[in-house]
């Protein structure tokens, strides 16, 4: 296991409001997965910007859950586009879409399994 529930949401768990916990998970999961189709979309257009704010946004929401490999592979990204270095932020997407499925097949589990 890569990923493991920050304190401040395991907390919330136990007291019970699992239900809760679980839909911030669904919801990080559902948001994160369009987040990365956008960054590849705009990796393929050219759009530097684009690609840095989409980056931007994965690398918080993934740090608020404890995704904390998603969140550096994305704060590379981000960094790569602030320079325009796009062949650089292509090269990482691999490795961002990788650890992504790896952390969404850990939470699903995790929820099935009642957090």
């Amino acid at each position: 296991m890569t990923w493991m529930l920050p304190e401040e949401l395991r907390a919330l768990a136990e007291t019970g409001d699992a239900a809760m916990v679980r839909e911030v998970l669904s919801v990080f999961q559902s948001d994160t997965a369009v987040r990365i189709r956008n960054v590849a979309a705009a990796l393929a257009q050219g759009d530097a910007a684009r690609v840095r704010s989409e980056a931007h946004a994965v690398k918080g929401s993934a740090a608020q859950v404890g995704a904390l490999e998603v969140s550096d592979l994305s704060r590379k990204i981000e960094a790569a586009a602030l320079r325009l270095d796009l062949a650089e932020a292509a090269r990482l997407m691999p490795e961002l879409e990788t650890a992504f499925s790896s952390l969404s097949a850990e939470m699903s589990d995790s929820g099935r399994s009642g957090l």
